[in-house]
Protein backbone atom coordinates (compact mmCIF):
# COMPACT_ATOMS: atom_id res chain seq x y z
CA UNK A 1 0.00 0.00 0.00
CA UNK A 2 1.14 3.55 -0.74
CA UNK A 3 2.12 6.11 1.54
CA UNK A 4 -0.84 8.62 1.61
CA UNK A 5 1.27 11.52 1.95
CA UNK A 6 3.27 10.33 -1.28
CA UNK A 7 1.36 11.65 -4.71
CA UNK A 8 0.18 8.91 -6.82
CA UNK A 9 1.55 8.82 -10.30
CA UNK A 10 -1.29 9.21 -11.59
CA UNK A 11 -1.89 12.94 -9.78
CA UNK A 12 1.76 13.59 -10.88
CA UNK A 13 1.21 12.78 -14.64
CA UNK A 14 -2.13 14.86 -14.09
CA UNK A 15 -0.13 17.61 -12.24
CA UNK A 16 2.10 17.14 -15.12
CA UNK A 17 -0.41 17.64 -17.74
CA UNK A 18 -1.99 20.71 -16.15
CA UNK A 19 1.47 22.38 -16.44
CA UNK A 20 1.85 21.33 -20.24
CA UNK A 21 -1.64 22.24 -20.85
CA UNK A 22 -1.22 25.87 -18.84
CA UNK A 23 1.83 26.93 -20.62
CA UNK A 24 0.17 26.29 -24.00
CA UNK A 25 -2.52 28.52 -22.94
CA UNK A 26 -0.35 30.85 -22.30
CA UNK A 27 1.82 30.83 -25.29
CA UNK A 28 -1.32 30.54 -27.85
CA UNK A 29 -2.94 33.90 -26.07
CA UNK A 30 0.85 34.99 -26.63
CA UNK A 31 0.83 34.47 -30.11
CA UNK A 32 -3.21 35.56 -30.62
CA UNK A 33 -1.90 39.20 -29.03
CA UNK A 34 0.19 39.72 -31.29
CA UNK A 35 -1.50 38.39 -34.31
CA UNK A 36 -3.36 40.74 -33.37
CA UNK A 37 -0.79 43.58 -32.53
CA UNK A 38 0.52 43.00 -36.33
CA UNK A 39 -3.19 43.02 -37.74
CA UNK A 40 -3.50 46.63 -35.93
CA UNK A 41 -0.35 47.77 -37.05
CA UNK A 42 -1.09 46.37 -40.68
CA UNK A 43 -4.32 48.26 -41.05
CA UNK A 44 -2.93 51.53 -39.46
CA UNK A 45 0.00 51.04 -42.56
CA UNK A 46 -2.37 50.73 -45.16
CA UNK A 47 -4.19 53.59 -44.12
CA UNK A 48 -0.97 55.66 -44.05
CA UNK A 49 0.01 53.87 -47.51
CA UNK A 50 -3.13 55.32 -49.09
CA UNK A 51 -2.92 58.78 -47.42
CA UNK A 52 1.10 58.90 -48.65
CA UNK A 53 -0.35 57.80 -52.16
CA UNK A 54 -3.62 60.18 -52.49
CA UNK A 55 -1.11 63.24 -51.45
CA UNK A 56 1.52 62.21 -54.25
CA UNK A 57 -1.16 61.89 -56.98
CA UNK A 58 -2.08 65.60 -55.74
CA UNK A 59 1.23 66.63 -56.06
CA UNK A 60 1.94 65.08 -59.46
CA UNK A 61 -0.98 66.28 -61.04
CA UNK A 62 0.09 69.63 -59.80
CA UNK A 63 3.61 69.23 -61.42
CA UNK A 64 1.82 68.02 -64.34
CA UNK A 65 -0.44 70.80 -65.24
CA UNK A 66 2.66 73.35 -63.90
CA UNK A 67 4.03 71.36 -67.04
CA UNK A 68 1.26 72.94 -69.32
CA UNK A 69 0.24 69.16 -69.42
CA UNK A 70 -3.25 67.33 -69.68
CA UNK A 71 -2.64 64.24 -67.84
CA UNK A 72 -3.85 63.39 -64.36
CA UNK A 73 -3.53 60.36 -62.11
CA UNK A 74 -6.36 59.29 -60.09
CA UNK A 75 -7.53 56.49 -57.58
CA UNK A 76 -10.12 54.66 -57.12
CA UNK A 77 -10.59 52.13 -54.11
CA UNK A 78 -12.52 49.52 -54.80
CA UNK A 79 -15.85 48.73 -52.68
CA UNK A 80 -15.27 45.47 -52.65
CA UNK A 81 -12.12 43.61 -51.17
CA UNK A 82 -10.83 40.78 -53.02
CA UNK A 83 -9.84 37.38 -50.86
CA UNK A 84 -7.13 37.73 -48.85
CA UNK A 85 -6.37 41.45 -49.85
CA UNK A 86 -6.41 44.55 -47.43
CA UNK A 87 -6.55 46.95 -50.29
CA UNK A 88 -7.56 46.47 -53.27
CA UNK A 89 -7.69 49.61 -56.23
CA UNK A 90 -7.28 51.37 -59.34
CA UNK A 91 -4.59 53.72 -60.41
CA UNK A 92 -4.85 55.57 -63.84
CA UNK A 93 -3.47 57.97 -65.95
CA UNK A 94 -5.76 59.55 -68.38
CA UNK A 95 -5.76 63.15 -70.38
CA UNK A 96 -8.64 64.06 -72.62
CA UNK A 97 -8.99 61.36 -75.03
CA UNK A 98 -9.41 58.73 -72.06
CA UNK A 99 -7.08 56.51 -69.95
CA UNK A 100 -3.90 55.99 -71.22
CA UNK A 101 -2.93 53.37 -68.37
CA UNK A 102 -4.41 51.76 -65.30
CA UNK A 103 -3.07 49.41 -63.03
CA UNK A 104 -4.64 47.77 -59.61
CA UNK A 105 -2.86 47.74 -56.94
CA UNK A 106 -3.66 46.01 -54.02
CA UNK A 107 -2.21 44.73 -50.45
CA UNK A 108 -1.97 41.46 -49.40
CA UNK A 109 -3.07 40.62 -46.02
CA UNK A 110 -1.17 37.68 -45.25
CA UNK A 111 2.48 39.83 -45.18
CA UNK A 112 1.74 43.51 -46.80
CA UNK A 113 3.11 42.84 -49.70
CA UNK A 114 2.16 46.01 -52.29
CA UNK A 115 1.41 44.37 -55.89
CA UNK A 116 0.99 46.90 -59.12
CA UNK A 117 -0.09 44.54 -61.66
CA UNK A 118 -0.91 46.14 -64.99
CA UNK A 119 -2.21 44.20 -68.32
CA UNK A 120 -2.51 41.06 -66.30
CA UNK A 121 1.17 41.53 -65.58
CA UNK A 122 2.77 42.20 -62.36
CA UNK A 123 4.57 45.09 -62.40
CA UNK A 124 8.21 45.56 -60.89
CA UNK A 125 8.88 48.38 -58.42
CA UNK A 126 10.53 50.04 -55.48
CA UNK A 127 7.11 49.19 -53.39
CA UNK A 128 7.78 46.53 -51.68
CA UNK A 129 5.75 46.53 -48.21
CA UNK A 130 3.63 48.32 -46.75
CA UNK A 131 4.82 48.34 -43.47
CA UNK A 132 8.21 50.55 -45.14
CA UNK A 133 6.33 52.16 -48.24
CA UNK A 134 7.23 55.68 -47.53
CA UNK A 135 5.89 59.15 -49.54
CA UNK A 136 8.93 59.14 -51.72
CA UNK A 137 8.48 55.48 -52.70
CA UNK A 138 5.12 56.50 -54.30
CA UNK A 139 6.63 59.47 -56.05
CA UNK A 140 9.31 57.57 -57.61
CA UNK A 141 6.51 54.77 -58.97
CA UNK A 142 4.40 57.93 -59.89
CA UNK A 143 6.91 59.50 -61.85
CA UNK A 144 8.36 56.26 -63.78
CA UNK A 145 4.61 55.14 -64.36
CA UNK A 146 4.51 58.84 -65.81
CA UNK A 147 7.79 58.78 -67.50
CA UNK A 148 6.74 55.73 -69.12
CA UNK A 149 3.40 56.36 -70.40
CA UNK A 150 3.72 59.76 -71.86
CA UNK A 151 2.05 60.27 -75.57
Amino acid sequence: MADSDTPHEIEKIIAARNVADASKATADAEAERQALELEAKVKEAVAAALEALQEEIKSANRAIKKGGRTEEFRYQPSPELRSGKLLTGNLTLSDGAGVIRDYVITVDARDGKIVVKGHGQTMQQTLTNVLRVKSEDWSKFLSAFYAGNMR
